[in-house]
C-alpha cells in the first residue's frame, strides 16, 4: 500500500515554547485525526492499548468504585446514565488537568486523592499509543524561519 500524501504545515503556524509544540492549528489537527482514522488498524491499535492500560493500571476498578459512589450518594434520586457519564468525564478532565499542572511544576493544582484519579501509567500508555499512530502519518513542516524551536 502506498504512503498517504504528506500533510504540509507551516512552521510559523505552530505555537512552540522551548521546542515543545503547545497548540496545533485546527486544520492540522483535523488532518491528523483524519489520517489516523483512515490508516488501516490505527483505531483498533489505540483501543487495544487503552483497554490493556485501563486494566493494568487499575483504572477500571477505580472507575467502577467511583460510579457506585455516585449512584449511592442520593438513593432517592438515581442519576441518568448521561448524568453519570458527564460526572465521570468531568472528573477525568480535572484529574488530567491536575497531572499536567503537577508536571508543569504547579504544586497547587488541587487535592490529590479527591474524586476520580486517572493513573499516570494509563495516561503515559495512551499518549504513547497515539504518538505511535501519529508517527505513521507523513507530516512535512515547511520551515519559513531558520530556527523556530
Amino acid at each position: 500500500m502506498a504512503n498517504p500524501p504528506a500533510l504540509k504545515v507551516s512552521a510559523t503556524s505552530l505555537t512552540t515554547v522551548n521546542g515543545q509544540i503547545l497548540t496545533l492549528p485546527t486544520d492540522l489537527r483535523s488532518s491528523l485525526v483524519s489520517a489516523i482514522y483512515t490508516s488501516p488498524g490505527s483505531i483498533q491499535r489505540i483501543q487495544d492499548t487503552f483497554s490493556t492500560a485501563i486494566t493494568s493500571s487499575g483504572f477500571d476498578k477505580q472507575l467502577q468504585q467511583y460510579i457506585l459512589e455516585v449512584l449511592r450518594q442520593n438513593p432517592g434520586s438515581v442519576p441518568s446514565n448521561v448524568d453519570v457519564l458527564e460526572m465521570v468525564l468531568q472528573q477525568v478532565r480535572e484529574s488530567v488537568t491536575r497531572v499536567q499542572a503537577e508536571k508543569g511544576g504547579n504544586q497547587d493544582s488541587g487535592a490529590k486523592g479527591s474524586g476520580l484519579q486517572v493513573p499516570d501509567a494509563f495516561l503515559e500508555k495512551g499518549q504513547q499509543a497515539i504518538k505511535r499512530e501519529l508517527g505513521r502519518v507523513n507530516v512535512q513542516v515547511e520551515d519559513d524561519e531558520e530556527d523556530w524551536t
